[in-house]
């Protein structure tokens, strides 16, 4: 039988804040040149809060409902660490943006999946992979990149 991972909003949003402290804490240690890995430090609790975010994504992947919940959590978590609403944030800025980040990325992964508009301006057809295809070949051409040709 699979354990269940908890996935209440109350539970996402402190993860989420021990997570911010833990990569204080894990850069900190780094800095002094110290990096121990195991069952309780601060390196392996930081692993297990980021894998944590990434299974309940990976578990939401095939239920759009719980998707649709799961953005608008990431989201309203995401806002409240760029906005520093979170004492947390306030004292650990960059460790809160990286945790913005990861939840950005992680909530756009299951609105691409199941096409969750997430902006006012969006319409789900302009989030399939053909419309996304059309507009990454013309930023490719204004970038000047090489080696992607859509055609």
């Amino acid at each position: 039988m699979e354990t269940e991972l908890p996935k209440s909003r109350e539970f996402i949003e402190e993860i989420v804040r021990k997570g911010i402290e833990l990569k204080a804490q894990v850069e900190r240690l780094l800095e002094l040149g110290v990096f121990v890995t195991g069952e309780g430090t601060p390196v392996t609790m930081l692993s297990d809060v980021r894998d944590y975010l990434c299974w309940i994504t990976l578990q939401a992947l095939e239920d759009k409902n719980e998707a649709e919940r799961l953005v608008k959590i990431f989201e309203d978590i995401e806002n409240k660490l760029v906005n520093r609403v979170y004492e947390e944030s306030l004292k650990y800025p960059r460790q809160a943006e990286h945790f913005a980040s990861l939840l950005f990325t992680l909530s756009n992964l299951l609105s691409l999946k199941h096409l969750i508009v997430t902006q006012p301006f969006e319409k789900p057809e302009e989030l399939t992979y053909e419309c996304f295809l059309k507009s990454f070949k013309k930023t490719v051409a204004l970038l000047k990149l090489m080696g992607f040709d859509a055609d």
